[in-house]
């Protein structure tokens, strides 16, 4: 079994360390400021060497130090991760002890950088095998390893299903109510209307799928997104608008997709070179901070409550869920969201098939990234 090393490449989120912080006098404090100096441009490589050098040869001992160091910085974090993962391999290679219980009261501290708590479970679970799996049993609601824990107990629930149907949906329903990933929750809730249990994934989710949609306005030239139309300047549900191909007026669309996508090829019609505009209204029971996270295809700008959250003027992008996130401020009562996407231009000679996705994707979710389900109160539209 071999260390993870695809690790060394993620970015780590910032420690309480500042720039310019003097460390305690120790002898390998020197190395690891080596290693925190390493320039983006690999300027002071050669320090930086000869300094992971040092902490190998220190050996186990300064693991926990290094972990409590790594920074945000890609370069440096890379620098002390390769340090940490030599130690691990040459303590086990000569059969050295390492600090597993300092290592694993730091994977248990939910404040600590989440890639570097899994780098140090990485590495108790070399000398303690199993220690994974335990993290993973008490971990459904952990920031880092939730993931992990929801997929442990789908395995467990797929294991169970036909000799313990009752059981396996048991499991099975606590994975859901604990998911925060997308696709583990959609996959949750496919097994668990195998066993007859019904559940709403995108509810759980936060997908919002009940909209206005009004368009086309027309955008021959790709200057559609720059150009504030009507529903930008205002929402007015009664009005009417000049459009592509004649008057436009707002008109209810309700997502039936299995991912709560909006198709504003089914919503508007198979048009290109057009921009679309979608409005909703939802009702928070308390002033909240949340977050969306969305997608486009083509772009995408959205509007909390007049202010401008996303801002991804790019033609030619395609839908990925989740793709864009922005911190939002929610308050008590109606709040309204606007969404702006184009679609471009059609090629002059089109191949037959087809019209290009024309398409969005909206869901909120907590500072933790659970889902939250707002009651949706979007008003008629004028008939």
């Amino acid at each position: 079994m071999k260390l993870n090393l695809a690790v060394l490449a993620l970015v780590v989120p910032a420690t309480s360390l500042p720039v310019g912080h003097t460390m305690a006098a120790d002898p390998h404090d020197e190395a690891i400021q080596h290693l925190l100096a390493t320039g983006s441009d690999a300027a002071g490589a050669d320090k930086a060497q000869k300094a992971v050098d040092a902490l190998v040869a220190a050996g186990p001992k300064v693991l926990p130090a290094i972990l409590a160091a790594v920074p945000d910085d890609v370069v440096k974090a890379n620098w002390l991760r390769v340090a940490f993962t030599r130690i691990v391999y040459e303590a086990i290679r000569e059969k050295k002890p390492i600090p597993a219980d300092e290592l694993l009261s730091f994977v248990n501290d939910k404040t600590k950088p989440g890639r570097s708590r899994r780098l140090a479970l990485e590495a108790v679970e070399k000398v303690a095998p199993g220690t994974t799996a335990k993290v993973n049993d008490g971990g459904l609601d952990d920031p880092e390893f939730g993931a992990d824990a929801v997929a442990a107990r789908m395995d467990k629930a797929a294991a169970l299903q036909k000799a313990d149907p009752a059981a396996a949906a048991k499991l099975y329903r606590e994975a859901f109510d604990a998911a925060r990933d997308f696709n583990q929750c959609l996959a949750l809730a496919q097994r668990l209307k195998a066993l007859d249990v019904s559940v709403d994934p995108l509810a759980r989710l936060g997908v919002v799928r009940d909209w206005l949609v009004v368009g086309p306005f027309d955008d021959p030239d790709e200057k559609g997104y720059a150009t504030a139309f009507p529903p930008e300047k205002a929402i007015d549900l009664t009005a009417t608008y000049a459009g592509k191909d004649g008057k436009l007026a707002w008109k209810s669309f309700t997502s039936e997709a299995p991912d709560g996508r909006i198709d504003l090829l089914k919503a508007i019609g198979p048009h290109d070179a057009a921009v679309a505009y979608a409005y909703t209204v939802v009702n928070c029971p308390k002033d909240q901070e949340v977050e969306l996270r969305a997608s486009g295809d083509d772009n995408l700008a959205v509007w909390v409550n007049g202010t401008k959250v996303i801002d991804h003027p790019t033609y030619r992008s395609h839908l990925r869920i989740d793709w864009h996130r922005a911190k939002a401020k929610l308050k008590a009562g109606e709040n309204r969201i606007l969404v702006k996407v184009c679609q471009c231009p059609a090629p002059k000679e089109k191949a037959p098939g087809p019209p290009a996705k024309w398409e969005f994707h909206l869901r909120v979710v907590d500072p933790e990234g659970r889902g939250v389900s707002l009651p949706v109160a979007v008003p008629a539209p004028k008939k």
